[in-house]
C-alpha cells in the first residue's frame, strides 16, 4: 500500500467513468481528479487502500497533448464540470473507451461501428439548478455543501445566464433557496424557486439539441422491429411517446409512468394522436395486469436502472425487442445481464452513445436488443 500523503510521480494513461485520470505507481493504479491523458504529474496521496490509491495532483511535469484552459473561472472548484481541462475531442475518445472497456469487462461484445453522437461542448444546458445563500448565488463546491458564487455557467446556455443575473437581485438572503430556471422557448424562460430536483416538473432532458438525435435514433431503433404493441416504460413527458407514436403511425404506443404530473402533460399535448395512450401507474403492476403480448419495450429507467422483480415481470411477455437507454454504463451491462440470464436470445444488435453532457464525464448509451 502506498503512504497518505506519500508523493509520486506518475503519468496519466486513460480516464475513468467518475471523471479522474487513471495512473500507475509501481503496478499501484492510482486515481488523480483534474488530470489528462499523457499528463506526466507529481501526485500527493490522498487515499490508501489493497487495490488502489487516489491522489491530488502536486506538480504537472508535462502536460499532455489533450490538456487544455477550461473556460470557466471556477473549475476545479465548482462540483459542475470534471472535464473542462481536456480538449473536446479526447472527451469523445474517453468515453467510448470507457463503454468499451467497461463491457468487455462484464462480458459483453458491442458492434465495432458503435456511432458517437458529439454534442455543441459548452452553452448546451436549457435548465440548471442553481442555490441562493447570503451573498452568494451558484452551484455546489466540489464534494461539499457549500455554495460558491458565479457570474455565469459556460455551458448553461445563454438565456439561461440572464435568468442568473436576474437571480442575483434578489440577493443577500438570510437562509439558503434553490431555484430551477429552464427555458421555455428562444425568448422565454422560468424560474421555480426551493423546488426539489423532479418535483412538479419532472424530469426532462439538459440537452435539447443532443436529445432531438436521440429521440430519433430510438425511432430508428424501434422501427425495425414489426410488432404492433409498443411500450415506452417510465415514459415522464412523453420524450419518447409521442415522436415514436407520430413517426410509427401503424403501431400502437402505450406510454408508463408512475409521476401523474409527466403524464398529465404528457396527455395534453397528443389528445389528437390515435395511436398513442398514457397510463399513470407504477410500471410492474401494469405489466402484471396486462395480457401476456408481443411487443417492442423502450426503456429509460432511473439512474439505478431496472430491479431484478420488474424485469422477471417484464420478460414473461414475449417480448420482439428492447431499446434501452442509459445514463451509466455499469448499470446497463448489469441490466442486460439479468435480461439475458431470462432472454439469451435477446442479443446487442446495435449501439449509439451521445455525448449528453460535454465537459463531464456523463453520456447516454443507446441499445438496441433483438433476436
Amino acid at each position: 500500500m502506498l503512504a497518505i500523503q506519500q508523493i509520486v510521480s506518475l503519468k496519466i494513461d486513460k480516464l475513468s467513468f467518475g471523471g479522474d485520470g487513471i495512473g500507475r505507481y509501481q503496478n499501484f493504479v492510482v486515481f488523480v481528479p483534474f488530470s489528462a491523458p499523457g499528463d506526466e504529474l507529481e501526485v500527493q496521496i490522498t487515499e490508501s487502500k489493497k487495490t488502489f490509491a487516489r491522489g491530488k495532483i502536486i506538480k504537472i511535469l508535462k502536460s499532455g497533448l489533450a490538456r487544455v484552459s477550461p473556460d470557466c473561472k471556477v473549475f476545479g472548484t465548482c462540483g459542475g464540470c470534471q472535464w473542462q481541462h481536456i480538449s473536446y475531442g479526447e472527451q469523445l475518445k474517453q468515453k467510448h473507451l470507457i463503454l468499451t472497456e467497461m463491457a468487455q469487462k462484464e462480458g459483453f461484445e458491442l458492434p465495432s461501428d458503435i456511432e458517437m453522437i458529439p454534442s455543441k461542448s459548452y452553452e448546451y444546458r436549457n435548465r440548471v439548478q442553481i442555490r441562493a445563500f447570503r451573498d452568494r448565488l451558484g452551484f455546489f463546491q466540489q464534494s461539499s455543501h457549500s455554495v460558491i458564487d458565479i457570474e455565469t455557467c459556460p455551458i448553461a446556455q445563454p438565456i439561461i445566464n440572464e435568468g442568473i443575473k436576474s437571480l442575483r437581485k434578489k440577493l443577500p438572503v438570510a437562509r439558503e433557496k434553490k431555484f430551477e430556471i429552464y427555458k421555455l422557448n428562444d425568448s422565454e424562460i422560468h424560474i421555480s424557486e426551493n423546488m426539489a430536483h423532479g418535483e412538479e416538473l419532472g424530469f426532462s432532458q439538459n440537452n435539447e439539441e443532443c436529445n432531438k438525435k436521440l429521440v430519433s435514433s430510438v425511432v430508428e431503433y424501434c422501427s425495425d422491429f414489426t410488432s404492433n404493441s409498443l411500450w415506452d416504460l417510465y415514459c415522464g413527458k412523453g420524450n419518447f411517446s409521442i415522436p415514436l407514436a407520430l413517426n410509427l403511425d401503424k403501431k400502437n404506443v402505450i406510454g408508463v409512468e408512475v409521476n401523474a404530473n409527466s403524464i398529465r402533460e404528457a396527455s395534453r399535448k397528443t389528445h389528437e394522436i390515435i395511436n398513442l395512450e398514457f397510463v399513470c401507474s407504477d410500471v410492474k403492476p401494469w405489466l402484471n395486469k396486462i395480457p401476456l403480448t408481443q411487443a417492442i419495450v423502450v426503456l429509460d429507467p432511473p439512474r439505478i436502472g431496472c430491479d431484478q422483480d420488474f424485469l422477471t415481470t417484464l420478460l414473461r411477455h414475449p417480448l420482439e425487442g428492447i431499446v434501452y437507454i442509459s445514463c451509466n454504463p455499469s448499470v446497463l451491462f448489469r441490466d442486460l445481464k439479468r435480461i439475458q440470464k431470462i432472454r439469451p436470445d435477446l442479443k446487442i444488435q446495435k449501439v449509439k452513445l451521445f455525448d449528453m453532457f460535454p465537459q463531464t464525464y456523463h453520456f447516454e448509451v443507446l441499445v438496441q436488443l433483438g433476436t
